[in-house]
């Protein structure tokens, strides 16, 4: 990111990649739970 960008473009840039964050965070949820469920089945079955 150059030094020279205006504040405000710094700021959307941040915004826009913290609402991409955000998107990925929601959409791996369910694959990380299920995954979670699978390991204590599988530690609990050992």
């Amino acid at each position: 990111m150059p030094l020279g960008a205006p504040p405000r473009i710094t700021t959307w840039i941040c915004i826009l990649i913290t609402i991409r964050a955000g998107r990925l965070h929601l959409f791996l949820q369910p694959v990380k739970s299920t995954t979670l469920i699978q390991i204590i089945y599988i530690i609990k079955k050992l």
